[in-house]
Protein backbone atom coordinates (compact mmCIF):
# COMPACT_ATOMS: atom_id res chain seq x y z
CA UNK A 1 0.00 0.00 0.00
CA UNK A 2 1.15 3.69 -0.54
CA UNK A 3 1.86 5.52 1.84
CA UNK A 4 -1.35 8.14 2.93
CA UNK A 5 -3.38 5.87 0.20
CA UNK A 6 -6.44 4.00 1.71
CA UNK A 7 -6.27 1.58 4.65
CA UNK A 8 -9.44 0.40 3.19
CA UNK A 9 -12.46 1.17 1.05
CA UNK A 10 -12.93 4.80 0.90
CA UNK A 11 -10.78 5.39 4.21
CA UNK A 12 -7.47 7.02 5.04
CA UNK A 13 -4.51 6.85 8.07
CA UNK A 14 -5.64 10.66 8.77
CA UNK A 15 -9.20 9.71 8.73
CA UNK A 16 -8.75 6.75 10.78
CA UNK A 17 -6.64 9.14 13.35
CA UNK A 18 -9.23 11.87 13.45
CA UNK A 19 -12.43 9.98 13.86
CA UNK A 20 -11.29 6.22 14.77
CA UNK A 21 -14.91 5.02 15.42
CA UNK A 22 -15.67 6.42 11.77
CA UNK A 23 -17.70 4.30 9.83
CA UNK A 24 -17.80 4.88 6.22
CA UNK A 25 -20.33 3.59 3.73
CA UNK A 26 -20.83 4.61 0.04
CA UNK A 27 -23.79 6.63 -1.03
CA UNK A 28 -26.15 6.01 -3.50
CA UNK A 29 -27.84 8.74 -5.43
CA UNK A 30 -31.20 8.08 -7.71
CA UNK A 31 -31.19 9.22 -11.27
CA UNK A 32 -34.56 10.29 -10.81
CA UNK A 33 -35.86 13.81 -10.75
CA UNK A 34 -39.15 14.61 -10.04
CA UNK A 35 -40.61 17.42 -11.23
CA UNK A 36 -44.21 19.19 -12.10
CA UNK A 37 -45.20 22.23 -14.28
CA UNK A 38 -46.08 25.46 -11.92
CA UNK A 39 -47.19 27.21 -15.43
CA UNK A 40 -48.70 25.74 -18.38
CA UNK A 41 -46.17 25.26 -21.49
CA UNK A 42 -43.11 24.41 -18.39
CA UNK A 43 -40.08 22.79 -19.92
CA UNK A 44 -38.95 19.95 -18.10
CA UNK A 45 -35.76 20.52 -16.59
CA UNK A 46 -32.95 18.94 -19.09
CA UNK A 47 -30.00 17.14 -19.02
CA UNK A 48 -28.09 18.47 -22.60
CA UNK A 49 -25.83 15.79 -22.22
CA UNK A 50 -25.07 12.16 -20.87
CA UNK A 51 -22.15 13.06 -18.99
CA UNK A 52 -23.85 16.63 -17.97
CA UNK A 53 -23.57 16.78 -13.84
CA UNK A 54 -26.68 19.51 -14.00
CA UNK A 55 -29.30 19.74 -15.86
CA UNK A 56 -30.66 23.39 -17.60
CA UNK A 57 -33.07 24.99 -16.97
CA UNK A 58 -35.90 27.45 -19.40
CA UNK A 59 -37.76 30.10 -19.14
CA UNK A 60 -41.20 30.59 -20.10
CA UNK A 61 -40.75 34.09 -22.21
CA UNK A 62 -38.16 36.34 -23.21
CA UNK A 63 -36.91 38.99 -20.56
CA UNK A 64 -34.54 42.23 -20.71
CA UNK A 65 -31.91 42.14 -17.87
CA UNK A 66 -31.22 45.98 -17.48
CA UNK A 67 -27.60 47.28 -17.26
CA UNK A 68 -26.23 46.17 -13.65
CA UNK A 69 -29.83 45.12 -12.95
CA UNK A 70 -31.52 42.04 -11.45
CA UNK A 71 -34.23 39.97 -13.07
CA UNK A 72 -35.84 37.26 -11.58
CA UNK A 73 -36.91 34.36 -14.00
CA UNK A 74 -39.55 31.82 -13.81
CA UNK A 75 -39.24 28.59 -14.88
CA UNK A 76 -42.46 27.71 -14.61
CA UNK A 77 -41.81 24.43 -12.65
CA UNK A 78 -41.05 23.14 -9.50
CA UNK A 79 -38.85 20.10 -8.39
CA UNK A 80 -39.11 17.53 -5.46
CA UNK A 81 -35.19 17.38 -3.23
CA UNK A 82 -35.23 14.45 -0.72
CA UNK A 83 -34.63 15.66 2.58
CA UNK A 84 -31.20 16.14 3.60
CA UNK A 85 -29.84 17.49 -0.08
CA UNK A 86 -30.70 20.93 -1.58
CA UNK A 87 -30.80 21.80 -5.29
CA UNK A 88 -28.05 24.55 -6.57
CA UNK A 89 -28.85 26.98 -9.51
CA UNK A 90 -25.25 27.37 -10.55
CA UNK A 91 -24.17 29.17 -13.80
CA UNK A 92 -22.95 27.55 -17.06
CA UNK A 93 -19.77 29.53 -18.20
CA UNK A 94 -21.19 30.70 -21.32
CA UNK A 95 -23.47 33.08 -18.85
CA UNK A 96 -20.43 34.45 -17.22
CA UNK A 97 -18.85 35.05 -20.70
CA UNK A 98 -22.17 37.24 -21.04
CA UNK A 99 -21.46 39.10 -18.02
CA UNK A 100 -24.33 37.17 -15.92
CA UNK A 101 -24.29 36.20 -12.43
CA UNK A 102 -26.59 34.14 -10.99
CA UNK A 103 -27.77 35.38 -7.28
CA UNK A 104 -28.88 32.91 -4.41
CA UNK A 105 -28.88 29.72 -6.40
CA UNK A 106 -29.84 26.85 -3.15
CA UNK A 107 -32.86 25.21 -3.28
CA UNK A 108 -34.14 23.69 -0.30
CA UNK A 109 -36.05 20.46 0.39
CA UNK A 110 -38.63 22.06 1.98
CA UNK A 111 -39.77 24.36 -1.00
CA UNK A 112 -42.43 23.06 -3.10
CA UNK A 113 -42.68 26.32 -5.21
CA UNK A 114 -41.99 27.14 -8.44
CA UNK A 115 -38.02 27.56 -9.15
CA UNK A 116 -37.07 30.92 -10.27
CA UNK A 117 -33.64 32.27 -10.79
CA UNK A 118 -32.45 35.39 -10.16
CA UNK A 119 -29.90 36.93 -12.22
CA UNK A 120 -27.36 40.08 -12.24
CA UNK A 121 -26.09 41.84 -15.67
CA UNK A 122 -22.62 43.19 -14.65
CA UNK A 123 -22.11 44.60 -18.10
CA UNK A 124 -22.59 48.05 -19.61
CA UNK A 125 -25.47 47.26 -21.99
CA UNK A 126 -28.96 45.45 -21.74
CA UNK A 127 -29.28 41.72 -21.86
CA UNK A 128 -31.71 39.56 -23.64
CA UNK A 129 -32.67 36.12 -21.78
CA UNK A 130 -34.18 34.09 -24.30
CA UNK A 131 -35.65 30.86 -23.46
CA UNK A 132 -32.92 28.73 -22.12
CA UNK A 133 -31.28 30.13 -18.98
Amino acid sequence: KAAGGPIGEMETPLLRMTTPNLQIKPLTVAETLTYWEIKERALAPYRVTLDAAGLDLYTLQMHRLNTRGICVIDTGTGVYIPSGYFGLIAPRSTLAIKGIQILGGIINSNYQGEIKVILLNSRDQDILIHCCL
